[in-house]
């Protein structure tokens, strides 16, 4: 593959890095000679090494000891605790040295040796990689049978780059990837319940050199889509044994940190990623906004104190909001290719969930409210405060499927039960512990002013009642408009009302993303409603699959664009009515912003089916799943997201 002056130019290099390694080593063997290359020896008192030089256990300045991986439980429970002069060391290293015996041992099923025969790692049979002594360098004959095993030794230590395998770490920050390569393994079949709690392997590329292999729990997700043949998964990542105690934190990109992630099927879609293409089209809404007010959770909680010589501080209680935590209030999503088991399952799109931290919630805070579900006049705007008729139930059948109280956590019901949106769908659950159902109040038999839990609910139903007045205030402050001399001040006093519940800011974003995308599915179910003060509620995107004509179902239907507002009901009712002009001025900025632009909402879709990989990828696709009929192309796209945009310069009246 190389010519004769590109492989002497890569040996050149590769005799450099190991001159480093040599000095490096030199400078390690005096740091570290009491305990055996070990480290640096910065946080031991004494550490000890077997006669392979690998690291056994050791004692730490406040007494404590800790053990290599791999020593068993058992083992570690014999030594729970501090040590003291007293101890029998002899002792400790005996049982560690016999619990990480490799020689004959059938606790490993494969050895990674360097140049010299020392240990670098070893993989037990439920594929867990132990690693040995990672900070101690060796030598390396420069032979071409050693030219991989260098690579492996480079990689292993951290020196490639910053790229490797880290499966061994907690937690982990890596770029956005262009597109992953994710396999699933100690399954049989991809789960097809909510609740199936699979115990899986997951092994992750970014093709970017960066890899990790952990424990998951798998289930499937979503509520229509579970129906398809191709279904959603829902994975939570585990650094434990599958007890989801210790997880595995993963930032992607500027994504907020999570443990756990979806991977969206699109089955209904054929580019495979069509909501993952609208998240990123009404994320470049929002950065029009400006820094401050780019998502709805900063314009919530940043003070408007912050002056270029005043960083308003004082107004900030939570010193994390003066930083990104990489919330943003909606999903986002990166294309992946799946397998099961070694072999080819799918196109997927790995997604943001609806954690509270993506909305930058707190799980006890009782002002910080997220509904998700049916959130309509009918299931809770009519009740007007009356809790007996609002949908409380997210599992109910027809009319009576309602919302559920995603956060806070931790609440109850009137009959004492703990509140559990899940009740109702997963067997699993007890129905006379757990259940789901009207909050409680301190008018509960049950009711305890002393239970953290109790007080949490009754001030959660405070606020999702207060919630289920607002429209007949809003309405009763239009009356009293229609009914005044109409003047400007007139309406800035319906205004005040309305921008007490709803800022209208969120409300036109939403309403003209609605309007471009044909966001049918999002005006009822489907969108996000929150609050961090109980009061003012913000609504946010989601589940965006059904947009640009897409339709649910799987047959050849496309949706024609709009030539109207996609919902005038509830807010947008009133954001017509009577905040025309700011309607109006929000679409003429994001048109020449070129954000609402036919080229720039084709690229996005063009970039993701770039990131795919092409016609070949798409053709597994097809093979691995026959019973997908639907045809599209990025030709009918473009033609759709053109006809789509003229009809809304029309409706808003602009003119470039």
């Amino acid at each position: 593959k190389y010519k004769g002056s590109e492989i002497d130019e890569r040996l050149a290099k590769v005799a450099e890095q190991s001159a480093q390694l040599t000095e490096q080593s030199a400078q390690l063997a005096e740091l570290s000679a009491e305990v055996g290359g070990y480290e640096t020896n910065v946080e031991y008192i004494r550490a000890y090494v077997d006669n392979e030089g690998k690291f056994l256990w050791g004692i730490k300045r406040d007494g404590s000891i800790e053990f290599a991986k791999g020593v068993p439980a058992p083992i570690k429970a014999m030594f729970d605790g501090k040590v003291d002069k007293e101890v029998s060391k002899s002792l400790i290293h005996e049982q560690v040295a016999n619990a990480l015996s490799v020689d004959g041992s059938q606790e490993y099923i494969e050895l990674v040796l360097d140049s010299d025969g020392k240990i670098l790692s070893a993989r037990k049979p439920n594929g867990e990689m132990i690693h040995y002594a990672k900070n101690t360098f060796h030598s390396i004959n420069l032979g071409e049978e050693a030219l991989n095993d260098l690579q492996k030794l480079l990689k292993s230590n951290g020196l490639s780059g910053g790229t490797g395998d880290w499966s061994d770490k907690s937690s982990l920050h890596i770029a956005q990837p262009y597109c992953a390569v994710v396999n699933f393994s100690g399954i049989q079949s991809m789960p097809t319940s909510r609740f199936a709690d699979d115990k899986a392997y997951i092994e992750f590329w970014d093709m970017q050199g960066n890899y990790f292999k952990k424990r998951v729990i798998a289930n499937a997700q979503g509520r229509s889509s579970l129906n398809h043949a191709k279904k959603n998964i829902s994975i939570d990542m585990c650094n434990d044994e599958w007890e989801g105690d210790d997880t595995f934190m993963l930032q992607i990109g500027d994504w907020v940190s999570q443990d756990s992630f979806h991977l969206k099927a699109y089955y209904n879609d054929a580019f495979r990623g069509m909501g993952a293409v609208a998240y990123k089209l009404y994320n470049q809404m929002m950065q029009t906004r400006g820094v401050e007010k780019e998502y709805e959770w900063k314009k919530a909680l940043i003070a408007s104190t912050i002056t270029s010589t005043s960083n308003g501080a004082e107004s900030l209680a939570d010193t994390s909001m003066q930083f990104s935590t990489g919330a943003r209030c909606f999903p986002d999503g990166f294309p992946c290719i799946v397998h099961l088991n070694g072999e080819f399952y799918g196109i997927f799109s790995w997604q943001l969930k609806k954690h509270r931290d993506n909305y930058h919630q707190k799980k006890n805070n009782a002002d910080h409210v997220h509904l998700d579900g049916i959130v309509n006049y009918e299931r809770l705007f009519a009740a007007n405060g009356n809790p007996s008729l609002i949908k409380w139930n997210p599992n109910g059948s027809g009319d009576e499927e309602g919302f559920e109280v995603r956060n806070p956590k931790g609440l109850y019901l009137m009959d004492g039960r703990k509140y559990n949106s899940d009740a109702g769908a997963d067997v699993r659950i007890d129905p006379a512990k757990e259940g789901v159902g009207e909050l409680m109040d301190a008018t509960s038999q049950y009711y305890d002013s002393s239970n953290e839990g109790h007080v949490r609910s009754a001030m959660v139903k405070s606020h999702i009642l207060e919630l289920s007045k607002v429209f007949t205030k809003i309405n009763a402050a239009k009356d009293t408009y229609l009914a005044s001399s109409k003047t400007e001040a007139d309406k800035q006093i319906l205004k005040n009302v309305f921008e007490t519940y709803f800022d209208p800011q969120n409300v036109i974003d939403y309403l003209i993303f609605g309007d471009v995308a044909k966001n049918y599915d999002g005006f009822g179910q489907n969108w996000q409603w929150f609050t961090y003060d109980g009061v003012k509620w913000y609504i946010g995107v989601y589940d965006c699959d059904g947009t640009f004509g897409n339709w649910w179902q799987l047959n050849n239907t496309i949706q024609a664009p709009n030539t109207g507002h996609q919902s005038q009901n509830l807010q947008n009712e009133i954001i017509v009515s009577f905040y025309a002009d700011e309607l109006k001025n929000r679409y003429a900025e994001l048109r020449n912003a070129k954000v609402l632009d036919k080229q720039n909402v084709v690229s996005i879709m063009k970039e993701w089916l770039s990131r795919i990989g092409g016609l070949s990828v798409f053709e597994q696709e097809w093979e691995r799943w026959p019973d997908f009929i639907k045809n599209d192309s990025i030709l009918r796209f473009e033609k759709w997201v053109e006809e789509s945009i003229a009809n809304m310069d029309k409706l808003y009246e602009f003119n470039r």
